[in-house]
Formats: C-alpha cells, sequence, structure tokens
C-alpha cells in the first residue's frame, strides 16, 4: 500500500453542500470523501465534465476505485469557521416545474409566478482564508497516476472554492498497531469511541453524478472531525485501541484511521 500526501492551502475557504440541498443549504464542515475523489477526477475528466447527463466523476471512480482505498482530508490549525453568507438569488431551479412557468393557474386566478423566482437565501460555507490542509489518499497501486491528479486539483467544493496544492508526495503506508495517535482527519464513528477534541457529523461519502432533471441522491456516513468550541480542524490526540472494524495507517509522521473494508464500504 502506498500513501499519497497533499498539502495545499485554503484561499478563502470552501462550500460543499447536500446533494439535491436547498437553495439555502448549509455546508459540510469539513471536506468529504466525495469532495477529494471529485476534486482528483478534474484531472482524468479532461475531454468531458458531463456526457447523457451523468458527471465524468462517476467513470474516474468507476476506474480507479479497485485501486483507491482511503481518502481524507484534515487541516493544520483549528481555523475553520462554519457560516452562511446572505445572498438574494434565483430560486426558479428549486421549484416545481408548475411554478417555473411565468404564468399559473389556480382555480379561476391566474397568478404570477416571477415574485417568486427571486429571495433571500443563506448560503453556507466554511471560512478557511489562508488555512493549510493536507488530503491523504492510499492507493494499492497507479499511484504514480493518482499523484499527477493531486497536482491538477484547483478546488475543493464548489469552483469558487479555490485552493493551490503546494506539494503532492508519494510515501510508503504503514499499517501500525498503537494506542495513541495525533491526527488531523476525519475518522469514521464506528472506529473510536466518545473522545475530547471531536464531533459527529454526517459527511457525504457519494455524490450525486447522474444531473438528470431528477438526480439520485448522495450517501452520508458519521464521521469524527476535529472540533474546539465554533473552530473546527487542526490536530487531536487518541489514546485507546480503535475497533476491530478499523486500521491504523503511518504516512511518514501522520495518522490516518481508515475502515478495513475502505472505501469500498459505499463505492461497490
Amino acid at each position: 500500500m502506498k500513501g499519497i500526501l497533499i498539502s495545499g492551502l485554503h484561499h478563502w475557504g470552501f462550500s460543499v453542500r447536500v446533494p439535491k440541498a436547498s437553495a439555502g443549504g448549509s455546508s459540510y464542515p469539513y471536506v468529504p470523501i466525495s469532495t477529494i475523489l471529485g476534486a482528483l477526477s478534474r484531472g482524468y475528466c479532461s475531454s468531458y465534465a458531463v456526457k447523457d447527463g451523468t458527471s465524468c466523476t462517476e467513470e474516474f471512480i468507476s476506474n480507479y476505485k479497485p485501486y483507491i482505498f482511503w481518502v481524507a482530508y484534515g487541516t493544520d490549525e483549528p481555523r475553520l469557521l462554519h457560516y452562511a453568507d446572505i445572498l438574494r438569488e434565483q430560486r426558479v431551479s428549486y421549484r416545481q416545474d408548475k411554478y417555473r412557468r411565468r404564468i399559473r393557474k389556480e382555480k379561476d386566478k391566474e397568478i404570477d409566478n416571477m415574485r417568486e423566482w427571486f429571495g433571500v437565501s443563506a448560503f453556507g460555507r466554511t471560512y478557511a482564508e489562508d488555512v493549510k490542509f493536507s488530503i491523504a489518499v492510499l492507493v494499492k497501486d497507479k499511484a504514480e497516476e493518482v499523484s499527477k491528479y493531486a497536482w491538477q486539483i484547483v478546488s475543493l467544493g464548489s469552483k469558487e472554492s479555490i485552493v493551490t496544492v503546494t506539494d503532492v508526495k508519494i510515501v510508503d503506508a504503514v499499517n501500525v498497531e498503537t494506542e495513541e495517535i495525533s491526527t488531523s482527519f476525519f475518522i469514521p464513528r464506528v472506529c473510536v469511541g466518545e473522545t475530547e477534541g471531536m464531533e459527529s457529523y454526517k459527511l457525504s461519502v457519494s455524490n450525486a453524478y447522474n444531473l438528470s432533471k431528477e438526480p439520485v441522491g448522495g450517501i452520508e456516513d458519521e464521521f469524527w472531525i476535529p472540533s474546539h468550541g465554533p473552530l473546527i480542524g487542526g490536530n487531536v490526540k487518541l489514546k485507546g485501541k480503535v475497533s476491530e472494524e478499523c486500521t491504523v495507517f503511518k504516512l511518514e509522521d501522520k495518522y490516518l484511521i481508515t475502515l478495513k473494508e475502505g472505501l469500498w464500504k459505499w463505492l461497490k
């Protein structure tokens, strides 16, 4: 097993929202698995982004899931802050078909829909200006190929969630048995019990890759992420053995806790 360590810098933060979220949907507080896979797929999807209503990310995952065992995100400092921007925006794409027409009829009345096409929404974001982040990718093969895709990551989440990748290196991923580690990466909830400095959140592991009129929803699961009051991220010390369902890997000076079955739990 090889590990790919990606180091980078957030410019302002990110917005990663739940698949099929409403116009005022909140952002995940930590970059989830589905977003990391989507970011890696951008280098692979150089010829097209969407074909026949389906995102190219689905093709990337299908071709690379035999090789990519795990991905995880963490930040060096506890400086992430969950917040919302108040925006005036169009709501047409979030409304039912009958409300997208300029005029709709109800009983004997004609109602102008235009006044409902726009509104004020709280758009979810996670603030992380100049915050350094790390992404760990465990691969069974094709480490060189995946590392090239890592260099082509330009954003994490929405297109405006721009990042700069500063370093990508391939290292050994060593399976270790230890009862005391420090990590900033998110951890599957089933792997460890209640831990000081960690809070449980649902994060996306598989996105809605069918971009047709009625897309199939994504998949979420429970993860521990570092949390210090309102601030998120940074390293947390963990004591005690992980559950039998999980494994600890060491990538140079970084520790990563994964499910033994890896991403196959969700990407079968």
